[in-house]
């Protein structure tokens, strides 16, 4: 992402901010592409809390092959339209539970603090069943090659395999069933 992109981006919130009460931004795209990095710069600048769709990994009794068959299926989105949704909008404080990737269950809760602007960051944030709740939706892209640099350095090099045959290929129904990217508002 370029300074010039970041910019534009910044000034949409801006906008928003100076038009509405509350705003709800959701970053989404393909893996490794730098939604984590760009929600953490978006909240140091804004001084508010991030919401991570990876907090919202389906707990076992959903992890079925019909679920996983669904585009978007392996995101446990009815949790975070009960935790996250009702919140979008009323600028107040509140918490949702986080789901250990070590036993699949709810130890920790993250809490997010009062603020008119909501930044919610992953992919699977801009599933249909979501997306009406934000104000400005953005698409992070990045080539093969990035990703797989990019995961390699994050995850090691004995995760690569997994992401390429897995959840890549997961993220990538789910942009072309929803036409994802075509729907942002803004593509990085």
């Amino acid at each position: 992402m370029t300074n010039m992109e970041y910019e534009a981006l910044c000034e949409r919130i801006d906008r928003l901010l100076s038009e509405k009460e509350t705003a709800a931004v959701s970053i989404d795209g393909d893996s490794c592409a730098g939604k984590t990095t760009l929600a953490a710069m978006l909240s140091e600048r804004y001084g508010v809390d991030v919401i991570h769709m990876d907090d919202f990994y389906l707990p076992l009794f959903l992890r079925t092959p019909e679920r996983y068959k669904e585009p978007g299926g392996n995101v446990h989105r009815e949790r975070f339209l009960l935790e996250v949704v009702p919140h979008l909008h009323d600028g107040a404080a509140f918490s949702y539970g986080i789901l250990s990737t070590a036993d699949f269950q709810i130890h920790e809760f993250r809490r997010i603090g009062a603020s008119r602007l909501r930044i919610v960051e992953g992919s699977y944030s801009q599933h249909p069943s979501l997306r009406e709740n934000y104000d400005l939706t953005v698409f992070l892209k990045a080539s093969e090659k990035e990703q797989r640099d990019r995961v390699v350095k994050r995850n090691g090099e004995e995760k690569l395999n997994d992401f390429l045959n897995r959840w890549i290929p997961l993220e990538k129904a789910y942009h072309k069933a929803f036409c994802v990217e075509e729907n942002a508002d803004l593509i990085i």
